[in-house]
């Protein structure tokens, strides 16, 4: 049961709103010391980017505690390592996924941007504590019945031995295996709106063909979530293949007068193998050829099989020249290709492992450049942001795939190339140019926006703002908003994209991160309001992301608790200005302070101006006053919460609202808390209740 226990000793009228709360997370105006900029977002209470200032960022060195006391992290909240980037502005990205009690949190992830082994900044999803409201009370293969019935399907990998046989060469592991294998996680659980202890499994059926990892309640055996692995283009089914021409390929010599398609110049090798029409992996062959000049045009449609290896050679070779990039995960990941898979299947795909490309419905191999390319780039997606393959995040982890396809395709082949997908086997998938062309949206919610969240419709959002940051464009949006975005071109639109997917962006992102940390990656890679970062904020702007750029300082600020009825008082302020980076505060009792984000301590009582003075170098100077923003008077409401558990404040003013842990949101499962209203003289309490609830049970 929920409880709530106040005290009340003496007359006061208070307003109590009552709800249940997940997590236990830091006040959302609260101070972050040494802060140049702070950002929050709707995931949680907790900030969502912090940025330190100059010669004052923590020490790497140090970061265990800088986590505890920065988010009050709970002794049994832990995190581990999943991930290391560095970039060629010479900072390390280091990505963390926390746990607790050593189980992982799987949305938790955040990252630690580290320059010269101080903490430069931070970004993503850390809770100071999580309730989980079940334990692990079936058994793993409980679990894992649970999670083949929810899959349904008449044939797993595991079930044929040439399947496992495949998996452990391509891997070079003898003890890999397809068979699901239950791995504890923690998981959010949409349905019942807490956290839910849950068995992880990879089930991967072959017939029909599906990928997921599907979390199981390890309570009572409900399927929490599920989440698709298999990561495909979404064609129709009708199209006349077109190939690239005379190209030139590596491949390596096994005897005299063969050749296959294989080589290992780049990364771990590149590897392309015919599956015959069939879908069993370990009975692909390899594609030969006598005199290395691969003219294989025949009824099979062999000639594909070189698109498919041609098409990862230039993937490669782009994301290693544009951004010195080792393969999809920075060291080397070996690039399977298997061609011919299945009888007519209309599609290609990303696996987890290789790439799949199907004939399709009338022979017309999907391999094609800038499919190839966008399969890859979900291989790179996977060992980077990771996005999550639903909802936004899913429309994101698509439009990033066919931004790349398109970059790729104009560093291949540069007179050929265009805005469209896969129009190389005869029909449009997507228009980046003009998506509402495919019947696909150009604006954030607006005209063809698929309220069921389809991962491929909704994609073009994305890769529509690629395409105006790449060219520039003007009109009017969905949202009657009229634009106009200047070009920078592919380099510097690519540079700015590859930066947020590969640095900043984590599983649960959606449109609104990606606008925010598209104006950061510009901001980083080419100045402080610079044309690159009018450019990126227009273009977001036009798909109906934000606002537009605004060439000056535009000064907003909050402060919390700012209207009390005693002495002392600290106030927390939060800024949100923009276009900016040097501040200077007057507090109204002849203070001042240079933090982005002060608190300050009143210690009289009186009502205070409020003054800030913007700074944004070439973006000019800009201030604002806040007239009479502080205010202690006795006669003023006071605002309180009541602590998560034991005993808190004692409170004397003469009225005020009072909420419950949770503040706005709900609070957390079997709370204690005691608070006690004392105003001198009285000898009475009012209470007025604005919301007051139970859930069921």
């Amino acid at each position: 049961m929920k409880k709530i226990f106040v005290v009340f000793v003496f007359s006061i009228v208070v307003s109590v709103i009552g709800f249940s709360q997940i997590y236990q997370g830091i006040d959302a105006q609260k101070y972050v010391k040494d802060s140049e900029m702070v950002r929050y977002s709707d995931k949680d209470a907790n900030p969502a980017f912090i940025k330190y200032r100059s010669q004052a960022e923590p020490l790497f060195q140090e970061m265990d505690n800088w986590l505890k006391t920065t988010f009050n992290i709970k002794s049994n909240m832990g995190y581990m390592l999943i991930g290391t980037e560095k970039d060629k502005l010479g900072l390390t990205h280091y990505r963390y996924r926390q746990t607790k009690n050593g189980i992982p949190i799987r949305d938790a992830v955040f990252i630690v941007h580290v320059y010269q082994d101080k903490i430069h900044s931070f970004n993503g999803i850390i809770y100071s504590d999580v309730n989980v409201g079940n334990a692990f009370s079936i058994t793993p293969q409980e679990a894992l019945s649970s999670a083949l019935a929810y899959v349904n399907a008449e044939e797993y990998m595991w079930q044929k031995s040439s399947e496992e046989t495949w998996i452990k060469r391509i891997r070079n592991n003898p003890e890999a295996t397809f068979y699901p294998v239950a791995e504890k996680e923690i998981i959010f659980s949409d349905k019942e709106k807490a956290f839910r202890a849950a068995y992880k499994f990879d089930v991967y059926a072959s017939r029909p063909v599906s990928r997921q990892h599907i979390y199981v309640d390890a309570g009572n055996g409900n399927i929490v979530r599920a989440f698709k692995k298999l990561y495909g283009t979404d064609v129709p089914a009708t199209a006349v293949t077109k190939y690239s021409g005379t190209r030139q390929i590596t491949t390596d010599s096994v005897q005299p007068n063969l050749y296959r398609l294989h080589e290992s110049g780049r990364g771990n090798g590149i590897f392309t193998y015919n599956m015959q029409q069939q879908t069993d992996y370990n009975q692909a062959v390899d594609f030969t050829d006598t005199d290395n000049y691969w003219n294989n045009v025949n009824g099979n449609l062999d000639e594909a099989a070189t698109d498919a290896h041609w098409g990862a050679e230039m993937t490669y070779d782009y994301f290693w020249d544009t951004f010195g990039r080792n393969s999809i995960d920075g060291d080397g990941f070996a690039l399977y290709n298997y061609v011919h898979y299945d009888q007519a299947y209309d599609n290609a795909y990303w696996n987890g492992d290789c790439m799949t490309y199907g004939d399709g419905g009338n022979s017309n191999p999907f391999c094609v450049l800038d499919v190839c390319a966008h399969e890859i780039t979900h291989g790179l997606d996977e060992f980077t942001a990771n996005l999550d393959y639903a909802g936004e995040s899913g429309a994101m982890n698509e439009g990033f795939s066919d931004i790349f396809g398109t970059a790729v395709e104009f560093y291949a082949k540069p007179a050929q190339a265009n805005w469209t997908c896969g129009e190389n086997i005869g029909f449009v998938i997507r228009n980046l140019q003009n998506p509402n062309a495919e019947g696909d949206p150009d604006t954030y919610l607006g005209v063809n926006w698929d309220q069921a969240q389809e991962v491929h419709r909704n994609s073009t959002v994305l890769s529509h703002w690629y395409y105006l940051l790449c060219q520039g464009g003007s009109g009017t949006n969905d949202n009657n908003d009229t634009y106009s975005v200047t070009g920078i071109g592919m380099d510097k639109a690519s540079a700015i994209a590859f930066r947020m997917l590969t640095v900043y962006l984590i599983n649960t992102s959606d449109y609104l991160d990606a606008r925010f940390y598209a104006i950061l990656a510009a901001s980083e890679l080419y100045g402080y309001c610079s044309p690159e970062v009018a450019s990126v904020t227009n273009a977001m702007y036009a798909v109906g992301l934000g606002g537009a750029y605004s060439p000056s300082p535009s000064i907003q600020f909050f402060a919390s608790n700012a209207q009390v009825c005693s002495a002392p008082l600290t106030v927390y302020f939060e800024n949100q200005t923009i276009n900016a980076n040097h501040f200077i505060w007057y507090f109204g009792d002849g203070a001042t302070d240079t933090t982005a984000n002060p608190s300050h301590t009143y210690t009289s009582f009186g009502t205070y101006d409020v003054k800030l003075v913007a700074t944004g170098g070439a973006c000019g100077i800009d201030s604002l006053t806040q007239t009479g923003l502080v205010s202690i008077d006795a006669t003023n409401s006071n605002y309180a919460s009541i602590p998560a558990n034991g005993t808190g404040q004692t409170l004397t003013c003469c009225t005020g609202t009072l909420f419950d842990s949770g503040g706005q949101g709900e609070y957390s499962n079997n709370s204690d808390g005691t608070i006690t209203i004392a105003p001198t003289g009285a000898s009475s309490v009012t209470l007025n209740f604005s919301s007051f609830n139970f859930e069921s049970g």
